[in-house]
């Protein structure tokens, strides 16, 4: 359960001194009003040396802190926020419990950024650039994450992820398509009394 929360923990972050392309991206997230991300997870796990099965799924982002994120193969869990609580179900293992928020750290970066890129902007700092790459890494102690490295494709569009923990294990997030702005029902945000 701990690498499904930091799954959701885990992604972008920004820098202040950034190249034309990032600068573009920034722009871009901060005029975010919802988000639907289809995307492919692998995980590599420094202790057992290998790789994880890969893991697919869709999540869905809506101001101010709601989202939704389904996997629909590799795993059956489901996290839901409706903005102040956090709802983690894994139903084919019998498990579900639900968390206060505690505050937009805690979520995944790019939501983060949509909620607020200047705050989200003295937390990381840009330790190497290239054409297309960004490498990030935390400003402050006692970060989820250790490096993030996004890969930005043309019309500074996200193409790919990957964060590294605090313990060395690296998930890897390869978006197969990312829509913005488009309307998603309240419902898709709703919190389950869990059973």
């Amino acid at each position: 359960m701990r690498w499904l929360a930091l799954a959701v923990l885990s992604i972008i972050t920004l820098s202040s001194n950034a190249f034309a392309g990032w600068e573009c991206l920034l722009s871009k997230v901060k005029d975010v009003r919802t988000m639907k991300l289809v995307f492919t997870q692998e995980m590599r796990l420094p202790m057992a040396g290998d790789s994880v099965p890969t893991f697919s799924g869709v999540v869905y982002y809506k101001r101010p802190l709601k989202f939704r994120w389904e996997y629909t193969r590799g795993s059956d869990a489901i996290l839901v926020s409706d903005g102040n609580l956090l709802e983690m179900k894994v139903p084919s293992a019998g498990q579900c419990q639900v968390n206060r928020l505690s505050g937009y750290q805690e979520v995944f970066p790019l939501f983060q950024m949509a909620e607020d890129s200047q705050a989200f902007s003295r937390l990381f700092r840009t330790v190497s650039e290239g054409p297309n790459t960004v490498k990030l890494v935390p400003a402050f102690k006692n970060s989820a994450f250790e490096e993030i490295t996004i890969y930005l494709g043309g019309n500074c569009n996200i193409r790919a992820m990957k964060i590294r923990d605090q313990f060395g294990a690296e998930l890897i997030y390869n978006f197969d398509s990312f829509t913005v702005n488009e309307d998603l029902p309240d419902s898709l945000f709703e919190i389950e009394p869990c059973k």
